[in-house]
């Protein structure tokens, strides 16, 4: 799985660190939903901005992961450690591998910028080779490492990239009444970076977040589904506690990835600037 063998290329490495970032974004969403979600006429295009912005969390965030891989290969697990700050239109999350023991320690720094005149910011830091490494932005279609996740998936997307259709007002998905979207790219570009020919969302009225996702992979009969567990607020944010995505052809199941979180702090006054700097990565965890 993800960070199994350091002698990747660079380009799969890059690939692994930025998926990895936005993994943890995925794990919280908004204190409370927008208008849109809760009363009046639906705007599809507001209750779409609203999940998709689901993904910021908290101001100051830390929080204790496990990812586990089901597939042909076996069972692959992983434990992390993650440190996020949110402010002034940045961004900034920290990992560290806890385990397993010959990964310890190895550790990703990214920086978002919501200016889009401003680019993002990536390191890593090996400690068997003691050197830290800045890492440029890779494609988003890329597989998560060999989990169901792709960077796509991970990754925050623009609404504008979308036709948005209201396929349902009012819908049931694991008992949370829900609105049903169906997205399509809106450009060859789009679809080939995300992966997917089209997908359906069911967003959550009351929460503002995806509770469930379909999605057709591009050129590939192969289904993906995505579902949103033990959705409980945890300091004033909804926050799923685990996060399934399943991959399907021809109605079996080919693998599927569970994301768990150990433990979550939405308000870590502990959380500084301090925390996003390479002198930071190479301290360890």
């Amino acid at each position: 799985m993800i960070l199994a063998n350091m002698t990747t290329s660079r380009s799969h490495v890059r690939s692994q660190i930025m998926a990895m970032m936005a993994l943890l974004c995925l794990a919280s969403g908004p204190a409370v939903a927008s208008t849109a979600l809760a009363t009046g006429e639906p705007d599809v295009r507001q209750i779409l901005a609203t999940a998709l912005a689901a993904q910021a969390g908290g101001a100051r965030t830390t929080s204790r992961i496990r990812m586990t891989i089901k597939d042909a290969g076996g069972t692959r697990e992983r434990t992390l450690a993650f440190r996020g700050k949110h402010d002034d239109g940045t961004s900034r999350s920290v990992i560290f591998v806890e385990q397993p023991e010959n990964l310890h320690n190895t550790s990703f720094l990214s920086v978002h910028y919501q200016d889009a005149s401003k680019s993002d910011e990536a390191w890593m830091y090996l400690p068997n080779l003691h050197r830290t490494s800045r890492i440029p932005a890779s494609g988003k279609a890329v597989a998560f490492v060999g989990s169901d996740f792709t960077l796509a998936d991970l990754s925050p997307k623009n609404p504008a990239d979308y036709d948005v259709k209201l396929a349902a007002a009012s819908e049931l998905a694991d008992k949370e009444e829900c609105y049903r979207l169906e997205l399509t790219a809106r450009s060859s570009t789009v679809k080939e970076s995300t992966g997917y020919e089209r997908s359906e969302l069911w967003i959550s009225k009351s929460k503002g977040i995806v509770i469930r996702l379909r999605a057709n992979l591009l050129g590939s009969s192969r289904v993906k589904y995505y579902s949103a567990e033990q959705v409980r607020q945890v300091d004033g944010i909804w926050t799923p506690h685990r996060m399934q995505m399943r991959t399907v052809e021809a109605g079996k199941l080919v693998s599927e990835t569970v994301i768990e979180i150990l433990s979550v702090n939405h308000a870590a006054s502990d959380v500084t600037d301090s925390d996003f700097t390479q002198q930071r990565l190479e301290h360890g965890f």
